[in-house]
């Protein structure tokens, strides 16, 4: 597993990069997971991964751990102008309670779903690019798109 994602280019084409390291991995097969942060005290989760418990304080130990991202729409909604970094519009974005563990995570919902996703919409997690990055290349993030829908 890693952070470096195989971008769908030809053989010997640069690796894309991930817009933030730390918050997802991936697997060549398109398995990807969220990295969330656990609370060894309380029980609580974190996403992304925090160095302190909200509910504990500094003094309670956070593992870290990989959970699946099949989950339900909470809520989204649409944005219909380009975003300050490059993503085009339509795009929709919102929130997903994972079926995994009790934690509700924001996120980007893939192109394909742009036009929206109202609440109760079963989802599962993919990786989709981004932007481009003058320096980096194209970036890649993690995405919610539709349950049976291709990545």
């Amino acid at each position: 597993m890693t952070n470096q994602l195989q971008a769908d280019a030809p053989a010997g084409a640069v690796e894309a990069s991930a817009f933030m390291e730390g918050v997802f991995e991936s697997e060549a097969g398109g398995r990807v997971r969220l990295l969330v942060g656990h609370c060894s005290s309380c029980g609580a989760y974190s996403f992304p991964r925090r160095d302190v418990c909200q509910h504990c304080g500094p003094d309670a130990e956070i593992a870290s751990a990989a959970v699946e991202g099949d989950g339900h729409v909470y809520a989204s909604t649409v944005v219909h102008v380009p975003s300050p970094v490059g993503i085009k519009s339509p795009y929709a974005y919102g929130y997903v309670d994972l079926d995994q563990i009790p934690l509700r995570v924001f996120g980007l919902f893939a192109r394909a779903d742009a036009g929206g996703l109202v609440p109760g919409t079963p989802v599962r997690l993919v990786t989709e690019a981004l932007c481009q990055d003058p320096k980096r290349g194209e970036l890649f993030t993690y995405k919610f798109t539709r349950s049976g829908d291709a990545a």
